[in-house]
């Protein structure tokens, strides 16, 4: 999350340097989110080999919040989460991404 915000932030202020209108930071901020949201929905395995169709959005009732999560397994022992809270009109609120490493166990040879 914090490099795809980055690499938005330098194209903001590369536009800005050559005088073209500029978005609001909470409009990149909120970019952001939904491209890494949409990337790990788009990457999404079911099974090794079949790729997730995409999904629109659908926004909640109005007056309440959405939490979208998406999960990629990247290998054997790493994979990624990310998270985004949005509102009834798409505003993103909070968003995360974290990668972690996936710890197998004894308990997985029950399933």
């Amino acid at each position: 999350m914090f490099l795809t915000t980055a690499w938005m932030i330098w194209n903001v202020r590369n536009d800005a340097w050559l005088g073209k209108t500029v978005a609001p930071a909470e409009q990149i901020c909120s970019k952001a989110a939904n491209y890494v949201m949409e990337f790990l929905e788009h990457n999404q395995s079911r099974n090794n080999n079949e790729m997730t169709t995409g999904r629109k959005w659908k926004p909640p009732p109005v007056g309440t919040f959405k939490v979208n999560v998406a999960e990629r397994s990247f290998s054997e022992d790493r994979m990624g989460i990310g998270i985004v809270v949005r509102d009834d009109s798409g505003y993103v609120l909070a968003a995360l991404v974290l990668m972690m490493e996936i710890i197998r166990g004894e308990w997985q040879k029950l399933f």
